[in-house]
């Protein structure tokens, strides 16, 4: 699950930030800024690494996820990630979630309403919103009870 560090221009502000699709996430991003970014690094991590991230460079924040370049940001001790695993995990999530759909006709809506009473939930999963693991054990846990109830 990457944290990623993507930057404005060649000498602009970092954005810190969590998703399971990067490429997406960074094309979202894109739609809605004025100069190119870039991905400068990418590591693994959960939603509290990124928060400890944002924590040390508070000094350098410039608004909200965005902050100053600092060269530390490229040396903060996390691993970095293999694209392809989480990419795959986020795909494999989704093509879960697509068979769920078809084998019981229910909308992504009212599954996302059911499982996180967000309506929102899976459109915005397509598009790298971060699942933490609470929600993805209730993700999961919906998904299987289908399975046993299908099997029986």
């Amino acid at each position: 699950m990457p944290i990623y560090l993507i930057q404005a221009g060649d000498d602009g502000p970092v954005k810190i930030g969590f998703a399971y699709d990067v490429s997406s996430r960074i094309r979202t991003i894109q739609n809605n800024h004025y100069e190119p970014l870039k991905l400068i690094a990418c590591y693994e991590g959960e939603p509290r690494d990124e928060r400890e991230l944002h924590k040390k460079f508070n000094h350098l924040r410039v608004i909200k996820e965005w902050f100053k370049f600092d060269p530390a940001m490229l040396e903060c001790g996390l691993v970095p990630y293999t694209p392809r695993e989480a990419e795959t995990w986020h795909v494999d999530l989704l093509a879960s979630i697509d068979a769920y759909l078809k084998a019981t006709n229910e909308t992504q809506t009212s599954f996302g309403m059911r499982v996180a009473n967000d309506p929102g939930l899976v459109a915005d999963i397509r598009n790298g919103r971060g699942v933490g693991l609470k929600l993805l054990r209730r993700i999961e846990a919906a998904l299987t009870t289908t399975e046993r109830k299908q099997i029986s």
